[in-house]
């Protein structure tokens, strides 16, 4: 909760850090059609669960990023967070383990962020198991981001979350070149 990034229709301007401001579809850099391809179909405003996986640096944050800013521009709530950011609230004070979880049910769109980075604890994946299965009961829309490959996802958050995220989700494969390792 307290290393999330919350956003409520209230919250005026949008409470993002200046770098993930400067994330949005104009400034992607689309180059190949595939690229292109992805950038257009967010463009679209998709409400289907969305899980991006793909080396580090090829856009994945950015253009989750992008499609977020542009939901909110018309009064859609959302939320970042980290995977490891979970457990580490919990594990702060599970006195409030509920609260916690049910926190992340309240946005519109949750993303959750770097799957992969953290203890893979059957803790881990109960939790994650806990807001996957409530969120899609509430039909609402969930993205996660991964530097695994799509197999290597699936095993990290265990049968019974990947299951249901497989029922739902429409995986997005970034894999080019990180943009960050581009030649000047």
């Amino acid at each position: 909760m307290e290393n999330s990034i919350r956003i409520t229709i209230e919250q005026k301007p949008i409470d993002l850090s200046p770098r993930r401001r400067a994330m949005t579809f104009d400034t992607y850099e689309a180059e190949t059609p595939k690229q292109k391809q992805i950038k257009e179909f967010l463009q679209s405003f998709p409400t289907s669960w969305l899980v991006f996986y793909g080396d580090v640096g090829t856009g994945k944050t950015h253009l989750s990023t992008a499609l977020l800013q542009d939901r909110y521009k018309k009064g859609v709530s959302f939320e970042i967070v980290k995977f490891r950011y979970i457990g580490i609230d919990v594990r702060a004070d599970f006195s409030k383990e509920r609260q916690i979880i049910e926190h992340y049910y309240a946005p519109d769109v949750l993303v959750i962020e770097e799957i992969g980075k953290g203890y893979n604890t059957d803790f881990e994946r109960e939790l994650l198991f806990e807001i996957v299965d409530t969120r899609m009961e509430h039909n609402k829309q969930t993205i996660f981001i991964t530097n695994l490959s799509r197999d290597q996802f699936l095993q990290f958050i265990g049968k019974p979350a990947g299951d249901r995220i497989t029922s739902e989700a429409q995986f997005i494969h970034f894999n080019w070149k990180s943009y960050r390792q581009k030649e000047e």
